[in-house]
């Protein structure tokens, strides 16, 4: 279920052999790419930042406690602790499906 203060984000990903390429919303911290690159199944996985729609910033737990102007509140970043989570997860099976189909 979703509500006015949802951040609706859509992932999508092309397979080139054993490269793939992901599309992210926003622009995602390094360390959260890292994660997604190093869980990837595919040998090489690259990661396009603000593509298909923007969700501002995708901050880490740890940057949330520590502040700063890319955590927000802002129009350039309103995602709340635990959007880093559902992010990596969420690309991660992506890129699972993408391997094994």
């Amino acid at each position: 279920m979703t509500n006015g203060n949802d951040a609706m984000a859509r992932l999508s990903a092309i397979r080139l052999g054993l490269v793939a390429i992901l599309f992210l919303p926003g622009e995602p911290f390094t360390q959260i790419a890292y994660e997604i690159e190093q869980n990837s199944p595919f040998n090489q996985t690259i990661i396009v930042a603000y593509a298909e729609n923007n969700i501002g910033y995708i901050p880490t737990a740890l940057a949330l406690q520590q502040g700063g102007y890319e955590v927000g509140p802002g129009k350039w970043s309103f995602l709340e602790a635990g959007a880093e989570n559902i992010l990596i997860a969420e690309a991660l099976q992506l890129l699972k499906e993408l391997y094994t189909n």
